[in-house]
């Protein structure tokens, strides 16, 4: 199976941060200034240094068997979760 990494989508990083903010979570004060740490920072697990282009790659290969990701390797079918790294706290 071939594989393609696909970036989250301007759209996935506004409805992130959207979120964040009712949720009165974000340190951000604009979309811009959140995007711009976001494209910023490395994209790898703290814990085991797993980057997301391995972890996607994982995922999309069926790699690993769960609802919890998208059927197929497609995002948008079953849950898109693994996908993408996800944003965790060192210290939450």
């Amino acid at each position: 199976m071939n594989f393609e990494y696909i970036p989250k989508s301007q759209r996935q990083l506004k409805n992130n941060y959207t979120s964040r903010i009712r949720r009165e979570k974000s340190d951000f004060p604009t979309f811009e200034d959140f995007k711009k740490w976001y494209d910023e920072k490395a994209k790898y697990c703290y814990y085991c240094r797993l980057s997301e282009i391995e972890c996607q790659e994982i995922v999309v290969k069926s790699m690993l068997t769960s609802n919890r990701f998208p059927k197929d390797g497609k995002p948008g079918q079953g849950t898109s979760r693994g996908m993408w790294l996800e944003v965790d706290r060192l210290n939450p």
